[in-house]
């Protein structure tokens, strides 16, 4: 059988780091290679007109990616997953062959983007758009298991499907895009010589402990990922009579703008008249980020205790202080919205990460790896997963009911 899954290129050679939509989509094309379908990453967009190794930044022996006008002849299971069809030509696209499925893939939190868009457009409402909601002619909606309470239910509704063909779908990571970045650095580092100005990716113990660089790497798009929790927090250790390098805000530069923002961070002892303690940011690629901005993390989430930066930041070694549940078995968690619990968190990964650095890096390898290939269990659930939709009936055995423990069923 053919898989497609659907991404839209905004340009040639693009960035796999402007957001993690194509990540979700190479990752899953990796996973569903190894149940034994053919699978292709299809580009329903209109702006890179031809698909080959110079116009694409992956291996395309390893991830076949076609336009859509041309694949679409030979899928029989689209996976909407970068990109969706209006329900007029899935309908005609479906009628072209007996058994065709369309699956509707969501990586994000649908609901809390479709409250902050209808309370507060960015824009005139009536140029807005509309949502990309199909009805009737959808099989099954997967979604990224950390987004299951908000979701769920609404997507049973929205799309009008009983709520077992609603279903969380293990989450998949691989360290492999993250490799090659962190080499083509090192090959940047070995021609410059300058590793005092652009830093190394992988943690390097031994820093001064009253001379860190603090970065907070929430991207401040909507509620669910925002970067003021963690300023609280290592408010919290300047607040003690420490010092530091720096607070870096990464992905801040609207904020910085907003004047609102301004009037609580100016209260704080991080920004009293003449520090320079907090900077402020774009948007940047991990490896970099990493190396030139950060000795130890800080984060928080609403409703989103999983996410790529979470895994990529253990897999470099790097102290992360978090509170994301799924993950609460690596790195250093706190709970909720516990700005003192987080400072507590915090001065254990100061004074203690480097000792403990093995054990940390075990429990963090323990964790990475439920997300991979190398998770048995992995494969055979996507391969169940497939099996039961085409079939129409649920034979697997599986449970469908998420553990987070294992990123399988119970």
């Amino acid at each position: 059988m053919r898989i497609g899954i659907t991404i839209s290129l905004l340009e040639e050679k693009e960035s796999l780091w402007i957001n993690g939509i194509k990540l979700n989509a190479l990752f899953l094309c990796n996973v569903l290679n190894k149940t034994g379908h053919t699978v292709t990453i299809v580009d329903t967009g209109k702006h890179v007109k031809e698909i080959n190794s110079t116009t694409v930044r992956w291996d395309l022996d390893k991830f076949p990616t076609e336009k859509w006008s041309t694949a679409h002849r030979n899928i029989d299971l689209l996976i909407m997953l970068g990109t969706s069809f209006d329900e007029e030509s899935i309908i005609n696209w479906k009628s072209g062959k007996l058994g065709r499925k369309a699956i509707k893939y969501h990586c994000g939190n649908n609901y809390v983007i479709d409250m902050e868009r209808s309370i507060f457009p960015k824009k005139n409402p009536r140029e807005m758009g509309s949502a990309a909601y199909q009805r009737e002619c959808i099989d099954e909606v997967w979604f990224v298991p950390q987004q299951g309470l908000q979701n769920r239910s609404y997507y049973s509704v929205i799309y009008n499907l009983p709520k077992e063909k609603v279903i969380p779908v293990p989450f998949i990571w691989d360290p492999c895009f993250l490799d090659e970045e962190i080499e083509k650095y090192q090959e940047m580092l070995t021609l410059s010589k300058d590793i005092s100005s652009h830093g190394v990716p992988i943690y390097r113990p031994g820093r001064d402990k009253q001379n860190l660089k603090f970065c907070v790497m929430e991207p401040n798009l909507n509620v669910v990922k925002f970067n003021m929790l963690p300023i609280m927090i290592v408010e919290q250790w300047k607040r003690d009579g420490n010092k530091m390098d720096s607070l870096n805000l990464m992905s801040s530069k609207a904020l910085i703008k907003n004047s609102y923002w301004k009037s609580i961070v100016t209260k704080l002892d991080l920004t009293t008249p003449g520090n320079t303690d907090l900077r402020v940011y774009g948007r940047l690629p991990v490896v970099a980020t990493l190396a030139k901005y950060a000795d130890i993390i800080v984060s928080h989430q609403w409703q989103n205790p999983l996410n790529y930066a979470y895994l990529d930041i253990l897999y470099l070694n790097f102290p992360l202080v978090h509170n994301a549940e799924m993950i609460k078995d690596a790195g250093y968690y706190y709970e909720d919205f516990d700005v003192h619990e987080g400072y507590e968190k915090l001065k254990e990964a100061i004074e203690q990460h480097d000792f403990n650095l093995e054990a940390y890096r075990d429990r963090s390898e323990a964790v990475m790896e439920r997300y991979t290939v190398f998770n048995d269990g992995l494969v055979d659930t996507y391969t169940k997963l497939i099996k039961d939709l085409m079939v129409g009936v649920r034979t697997s055995g599986l449970s469908y009911d998420y553990d987070w423990k294992t990123n399988l069923y119970k």
